[in-house]
């Protein structure tokens, strides 16, 4: 038990870095969820040929 009033302790004395540093994940994760998504989209218009310079442009 002493072990785990330790880990506590030094846990709630870091906690707003703790949240800092998980928030900053989750940012990570969702927008990595982004880069497929546009190369899907950019395929997408490549095959049905409904692409423009302007469009592509954009994905740069």
């Amino acid at each position: 038990m002493r072990a785990f009033k330790t880990l506590w302790e030094d846990l709630s004395q870091n906690r707003w870095r703790i949240f800092i540093g998980l928030l900053a994940l989750l940012v990570v994760d969702v927008l990595q969820l982004f880069i497929p998504r546009i190369i899907k989209f950019s395929i997408d218009d490549l095959t049905a040929r409904e692409i423009s310079q302007k469009k592509l442009s954009l994905w740069d």
